[in-house]
This record gives structure tokens, C-alpha cells and sequence, in this order.
């Protein structure tokens, strides 16, 4: 016979609520692919749209589990992980909404993004013009002009628009290091912004920081990642196949 409480009926003990542990679950995952797209210098493994239904998901699993929880009378239990769900995405939406209104300069402008996106592009498209020409990448003097005839690209690629609004005119806002090749390590300068001009190449005197404020310069790297690399650390970056002691004499 079952053994049964004083009520007459079997005690049974609550159960974890299942959408509590998918809250804190989708939020990892989030934070793991943020952290990845930071530390290794690349665009996150899934689009922005995952990134959004992520979140979304999170955030409204945690909350439908802690209805769920205080409607059931002590059935489910799993308050901590319905919490710890919501409370990160609550957290990050507040600082969205403060950043631009205490700090502007934090947030960069859709100009800026879409460059810095643009700029890969350039870099990619400069891979399939070296896997089309016996491994070569663009001659440096006419990168643009080869770009546009070999690669497809449009002159809406290579300019910026802040620049633009700015009053420089130049039809280019990047230039290439023409001493990077298909077989420089993956860490070394591809394209860079530049001060506006057509089929710019060079080295760090080119370089500029005013399309961000003064913040830093995107550059493009060899393995065609791109980062906003901040004022103070520019000096580190890798311009050709030498060690960077010798490209500091």
C-alpha cells in the first residue's frame, strides 16, 4: 500500500520548472558567442537575428517560468534560474537605454558600423581577387580600380560616410599595406583607414583615427577579421613579416 502524509494523500516534491533552466541557458550562450566575437577578433558564429531570438528567448522563458512557479502552489520550483535569466537581460536594456543618453561617444553611429562592415567586405574581396590571380593580391598602386573590375565591387564599398559628412570628399577612406601578402601571418595589417583619397597604400603614415572621433582606427587584418583598434595600442600592430622589434627602429 502507498504510503500516504496526514492529508491522506502521497507527498509528492516539487519539480524544477523546465523553461527556468532554458532562461540562464540562452543567456550563456549569448555571453559565450559576445565573448568569442571580443577575444578573438571575429564576427560572432551566428547573424545578429540568432543573437536577438537568443535574448528574446531568454528573457521571456524566464519570465513564463516564474509565473509558471508562483501559480503552481509549490509543484515547481526553479526561482534562482528563472532570475538569473531575466535579470542580465534587464540589466544590458538599461545600460542600452542610459549609454547614449550619458555617455553619446560610447555608442558608434550607423556610419561608423556600416564602414567598419564594408571594410571587411574589401578584405574578402581581395582573397577571391588572390584565389583568381595565381595567389596575388591586388597591385598596390590600383587596388581599387582592380577590386572594382575583378572583384565586383561598387565605389559605395570603399567610401565612408562620416567622412563623407565631414567634407572629405575622397572616394576611398582605407588603404592597403602593400607589404602584406597571401603568406603574411593571419595578425598583420590588410587594409586600415586612411584620410580620403583612390588606390592609397602604405604604411602607419596613413593611418587615421578621425573617422572615429579620435577613438581608434578599424583595421583589417590578414585573416580578415576587423577591430576597432583603440589610440594607445596602434603602435603594436603588425606591418609586415619582420618581428615587431625590428619594425620599431
Amino acid at each position: 500500500m502507498n504510503q500516504t502524509g496526514e492529508g491522506g494523500a502521497k507527498e509528492r516534491k516539487p519539480k524544477i520548472c523546465k523553461l527556468a533552466i532554458v532562461s540562464p541557458l540562452a543567456i550563456i550562450l549569448v555571453f559565450l558567442g559576445a565573448m568569442y566575437n571580443v577575444y578573438s577578433h571575429t564576427p560572432l558564429p551566428y547573424d545578429l537575428t540568432i543573437f536577438i531570438v537568443l535574448t528574446a528567448g531568454g528573457l521571456l522563458s524566464g519570465i513564463i517560468a516564474f509565473w509558471k512557479i508562483r501559480r503552481s502552489k509549490g509543484a515547481l520550483k526553479g526561482y534562482i534560474f528563472s532570475i538569473s535569466g531575466v535579470v542580465p537581460v534587464l540589466a544590458v536594456i538599461i545600460f542600452i537605454i542610459l549609454v547614449p543618453i550619458l555617455e553619446p561617444s560610447w555608442i558608434p553611429s550607423g556610419g561608423k558600423v556600416i564602414y567598419a562592415s564594408n571594410m571587411a567586405g574589401l578584405g574578402k574581396a581581395i582573397l577571391l581577387y588572390a584565389h583568381d590571380y595565381d595567389g596575388r593580391y591586388p597591385t598596390p598602386e590600383v587596388w581599387c580600380d582592380l577590386l572594382i573590375e575583378h572583384a565586383d565591387m561598387t565605389e559605395g564599398f570603399f567610401a565612408c560616410r562620416d567622412a563623407l559628412k565631414r567634407g572629405d570628399k575622397g572616394r576611398c577612406h582605407c588603404a592597403i599595406n602593400p607589404n602584406c601578402g597571401p603568406n603574411s601571418p593571419p595578425d598583420t595589417v590588410l587594409l586600415f583607414e586612411s584620410k580620403g583619397g583612390w588606390n592609397q597604400y602604405g604604411g602607419p603614415e596613413l593611418l587615421t583615427t578621425e573617422h572615429n572621433d579620435g577613438i581608434g582606427c578599424n583595421i583589417v587584418f590578414n585573416d580578415t577579421s576587423v577591430r576597432l583598434f583603440r589610440t594607445e595600442p596602434l603602435g603594436e600592430l603588425k606591418w609586415d613579416n619582420k618581428p615587431k622589434e625590428e619594425q620599431k627602429q
